[in-house]
């Protein structure tokens, strides 16, 4: 059962100079890709994109001419072929260095939260999990390929066919929009 009257607000963060420091050493103007989701969770399974579909928009983007990262937190997790890799010490450091990207690419979970508590716009891959207007934010894409959502907390078909809804061209179409011509 959602509480569909329940809207999220980005939080607010505030970064110190070493954090500060560390997302300027970075760069600026990049876009994020993110497809992992936390494997400790059981429900995550149904909020994984394909990463054949990640590993797509990644090239499609680089071939564009848009600078593509991917953050390293030392997690174990897929690696993008393409992507310049950033090593993040800690979440804060990612989320300070997600401050200064163009665009933030991934599944709804702490980043696409953090995009919205660092002004971060997004193309949000949520599937049939979770209703976006529950969890998403209006500064974001968010891109649900399902009216239904379940909540369930084991492997579901459901959302398995949400997900598969959302096509590459999809989230490209979205990202250029956002980002325009690089």
């Amino acid at each position: 059962i959602w509480n569909l009257e329940f809207r999220a607000a980005p939080g607010e963060i505030f970064f110190d100079e070493h954090e500060t420091a560390f997302a300027r050493s970075v760069g600026s103007g990049f876009v994020v890709i993110e497809p992992n989701v936390p494997g400790h969770k059981s429900w995550t399974v149904n909020k994984q994109w394909d990463q054949r579909r990640y590993q797509d928009v990644a090239y499609r983007l680089i071939a564009s001419g848009y600078n593509v990262v991917q953050f390293n937190s030392g997690k174990a997790g897929t690696r993008l072929a393409g992507p310049r890799e950033i090593a993040t010490p800690s979440f804060r450091h990612a989320l300070a260095a997600l401050s200064r990207a163009a665009l933030y690419i991934g599944p709804e979970g702490g980043l696409h939260h953090g995009a919205a508590a660092v002004g971060t716009k997004a193309v949000v891959i949520f599937g049939g999990f979770i209703p976006p207007q529950i969890v998403g934010y209006d500064s974001h894409v968010n891109l649900a390929g399902s009216d239904t959502f379940c909540g369930s907390m084991k492997a579901c078909e459901h959302c398995r066919s949400a997900m598969e809804a959302i096509s590459t061209d999809l989230v490209m179409q979205s990202a250029t929009e956002i980002l325009g011509r690089p």
